[in-house]
């Protein structure tokens, strides 16, 4: 479930749920994404780096998955606030 925090960007009310769920969902995309650039298994203390190569990259590994990985990792980025790992709140749903 997505809120907004308080700049207006996507949120999830529950980042480690949505974490969880996308490493079932997308095991084949974030596997290829690990395959082609080695940075290894991903986890909530290096997800940046499968942000940061999923970022276009879906053309290259013929994957429209890897572009989803990285919409989800956007919005996981946007549950915590700036330099913490506390969950934004802002705005959200109950």
């Amino acid at each position: 479930m997505c809120g907004t925090n308080e700049n207006g960007y996507p949120v999830f009310k529950n980042p480690s749920l949505a974490f969880i769920t996308m490493q079932k969902d997308y095991k084949k995309a974030l596997n290829r994404i690990n395959r082609k650039f080695h940075i290894g298994k991903i986890s909530q203390y290096n997800f940046s780096k499968y942000y940061y190569y999923s970022w276009g990259t879906s053309s290259i590994l013929n994957d429209s998955d890897v572009s989803k990985v990285h919409e989800i990792l956007n919005i996981y980025s946007n549950s915590f606030k700036l330099g913490t790992n506390e969950v934004n709140w802002y705005n959200l749903p109950s």
